[in-house]
């Protein structure tokens, strides 16, 4: 997977827009793959950027 800085970026601004903090279950931008969005997550989460807990 290639990083996508501006997908990163769009998900830290929805992030930080968002008025409570509830958990995001769909995801909020449309033109990315679930996959692809779903391991953007994950590499904010790693970086330490973003707090959240994984479901199965």
């Amino acid at each position: 997977m290639k990083r996508d800085m501006g997908l990163v970026r769009k998900i830290l601004l929805f992030i930080e827009s968002k008025e409570d903090d509830r958990p995001i279950i769909e995801p909020p931008f449309e033109g990315h793959e679930e996959i692809i969005l779903l391991e953007h997550y994950h590499l904010l989460y790693e970086a330490g950027l973003i707090r959240a807990e994984t479901y199965a």
